[in-house]
């Protein structure tokens, strides 16, 4: 085994383990049903819960942008009140990225349908669009969601989220994540 490792290695070998530490924990404690939810609550937490879980992360880990709350689209009807449509409010196509940016850095509410995005990778991996066999022969092979169950996805900051996240998005700096790891497993 090498003593030394360089810059980039170090930093794939600390992400790569905290993201494994974090992939376990959540695994393991649904398996064995050790999942501790606030008081009195039964199941999944509810909004307000969210809302709250939002901002004393930001507030505990000292976040400059606040964590998301993402949410896939299975109808237009659910897209929140107040959301930013790119296309359709402001007449430009934006990456999925830049959409997850302007929620966590501009506080915004940002529903993304296919024809609101720029990237064609997101389109075929939110199964929007199926995926063309001719992929396959150029670019490395990804999971995507079942072609037609969603019609798009929507962001949000997890402090003021108006609907339950299907997932978290947390962009923390290395410091950050290792109180976060180091806080869970305390408990």
């Amino acid at each position: 085994m090498r003593n030394k490792y360089s810059r980039r290695e170090a930093i794939k070998l600390s992400v790569g383990t905290a993201a494994l530490g974090v992939a376990g924990s959540a695994i393991s404690a649904a398996a064995t049903g050790l999942v501790s939810y606030p008081q009195g609550a039964k199941g999944m937490p509810t909004l307000s819960e969210f809302n709250k879980y939002g901002e004393e992360l930001e507030k505990s880990l000292l976040m400059r942008i606040s964590p998301i709350a993402v949410k896939m689209l299975e109808k237009e009807a659910d897209i929140p009140k107040g959301a930013i449509r790119p296309k359709k409010d402001r007449g430009c196509h934006i990456a999925q990225c830049r959409a997850f940016a302007m929620s966590r850095r501009e506080g915004t509410t940002v529903a993304m349908l296919k024809e609101d995005t720029w990237c064609p990778t997101s389109v075929i991996a939110y199964g929007l669009e199926k995926k063309p066999e001719s992929l396959a022969k150029w670019v490395h092979p990804y999971n995507c969601f079942e072609h037609g169950k969603y019609i798009g996805i929507v962001s949000a900051p997890l402090k003021c989220a108006n609907s339950l996240p299907d997932v978290v998005i947390a962009y923390l700096k290395p410091a950050q994540l290792r109180g976060l790891l180091l806080s869970g497993s305390l408990q």
